[in-house]
């Protein structure tokens, strides 16, 4: 996008959805994005092509996410009901190879790394916030989440707030769910009067700490501070 010029280059055009993308933050000029069954491509604007393609879940990927502190490590997340962690650096086209897998009985929407890189997170649609600690993402924990929305259009993804300690996840019971990563459970749940939906979206505002958004299926958004 140009924002001067007011005008979009189509990079792509596919007979296929694409499910997620993202960019590293060290490098503007490749974007990653997912189509078709588990693939993953890399679009590199300098050549105006894909310059990588990688199949790496069985079936699509739902999320894409960069380490924080190690722009080679990614996380993602696919409908085959797992999530994976990759080193960029050693991946093959005949046979990629994880460097962690985390399995969940259902459909995987997310996973996101904490913002020091050390502490990934998924959601499942099994009513499961996974949680993935270790210097070598040796251990994971599953924390009970009800995602059962009845709605398969519409599901929870988690989002870290300003540091490693907590996450952030709305419920159905209109309220947000505040995740501790030390005691690994549900501390307390945000809650309003005003909140007359589901929020499903988080994002935390990048300069004032306790400052959290949330938007629902409803076009509502909601502002909370945290005290």
């Amino acid at each position: 996008m140009d924002a001067e010029k007011e005008v979009f280059d189509l990079l792509r055009s596919s007979d296929d959805s694409i499910y997620s993308l993202s960019q590293r933050s060290d490098d503007g000029k490749c974007l990653y994005f997912s189509e078709c069954h588990g693939d993953l491509n890399i679009w590199d604007e300098r050549i105006g092509k894909c310059s990588t393609q990688w199949n790496l879940h069985e079936h699509r990927i739902n999320s894409i996410d960069f380490n924080s502190k190690n722009y080679n490590i990614m996380a993602t997340s696919s409908s085959d009901g797992t999530a994976r962690i990759w080193d960029l650096r050693s991946i093959s086209v005949d046979q990629p190879k994880t460097l962690k897998k985390v399995s969940h009985k259902r459909v995987v929407q997310s996973a996101h790394f904490s913002p020091s890189g050390s502490s990934p997170t998924t959601t499942s649609r099994d009513n499961m916030v996974g949680m993935v600690t270790g210097v070598n993402f040796d251990h994971t924990s599953m924390i009970k989440h009800d995602d059962q929305s009845g709605d398969s259009r519409s599901y929870f993804r988690e989002m870290w707030g300003w540091d490693d300690s907590h996450i952030f996840i709305g419920n159905m019971k209109r309220g947000v769910d505040v995740i501790s990563l030390t005691l690994k459970k549900t501390i307390f749940t945000l809650q309003s009067p005003h909140m007359s939906a589901v929020p499903r979206r988080f994002n935390a505002h990048p300069s004032t700490v306790g400052m959290l958004a949330g938007a629902t299926c409803l076009s509502q958004v909601y502002m909370s501070t945290l005290g």
